[in-house]
């Protein structure tokens, strides 16, 4: 699943296996233009011990990667002019895609907007019983 956490970061997860990992796990990729920010709430607290024991693998990748430009540009004018920057389509469904194909089952894919419905928790649990 990919879920879009802000015109920044991208998350996908995969409920299953994950090579190396028991069955009873979940793999987050976490897609962001800024992955030095992770480590440290990572290392922290519950999620900590889950990566530790198995039950839970975090791969962080770095959006600009995937940027076919010379300086790793990922973001452009609005169409049309207006203020403010938006991410490229290439880019990201480059990422998206070679994420997808690193895990051992791609999950289903989902993206999250302020123009969607709201994620209650009865939506995730439908969401995790088609998983």
């Amino acid at each position: 699943m990919v879920a879009r956490l802000s015109e920044s970061c991208y998350l996908i997860f995969n409920l299953g296996s994950d090579t190396g990992m028991a069955g009873n796990s979940i793999r987050f990729d976490i897609i962001t233009l800024f992955p030095q920010i992770f480590p440290g709430y990572l290392g922290e607290s519950l999620l900590a011990k889950a990566i530790e024991r198995g039950q839970v693998a975090v791969h962080i990748h770095n959006l600009r990667d995937w940027s076919t430009d010379k300086h790793h540009k990922v973001d452009a004018p609005p169409y049309g002019g207006g203020p403010g920057m938006l991410l490229q389509v290439q880019p990201v469904v480059d990422c998206v895609e070679a994420v997808k194909g690193m895990a051992a089952e791609p999950g289903e894919l989902l993206m999250m907007s302020p123009q969607g419905q709201t994620l209650k928790q009865a939506v995730v649990a439908e969401l995790a019983e088609s998983s």
